[in-house]
């Protein structure tokens, strides 16, 4: 499972980190940059944390708990107001806006 987790954090990452220059989105790009950790040569940004504590989702109540967690992530660190004025983030979809991608809801 660690290995499979970070074949995908490191390619989310890149996707992620392509698309954000494709964007020209600076703002963004210059957060993951001041993020970066500086043992961290072979990048200019870093996406993901570096470490990795898997928890097994035993109820829907936790399942919600780490949703709603997940969602307020880009508030917590400033670049929104509300989980749902993240354009990234399936909050969009869960508060009945359309997301980039469809999102089937927990609980649908």
């Amino acid at each position: 499972m660690p290995e499979l987790l970070a074949r995908f954090k490191s390619y989310t990452a890149r996707s992620i980190i392509d698309y954000l220059k494709m964007q020209k989105n600076r703002l963004i790009l210059a957060r993951l940059k001041y993020g970066k950790r500086n043992h961290h040569r072979d990048s200019e940004h870093q996406l993901w944390q570096e470490w990795l504590h898997p928890k097994q989702l035993f109820t829907d109540e936790i399942v919600e708990q780490k949703v709603n967690y997940i969602h307020f992530n880009p508030v917590k660190a400033g670049f929104v107001n509300t989980p749902g004025d993240w354009r990234y983030s399936s909050a969009r979809n869960y508060a009945g806006q359309r997301g980039l991608i469809p999102v089937q809801r927990f609980g649908e």
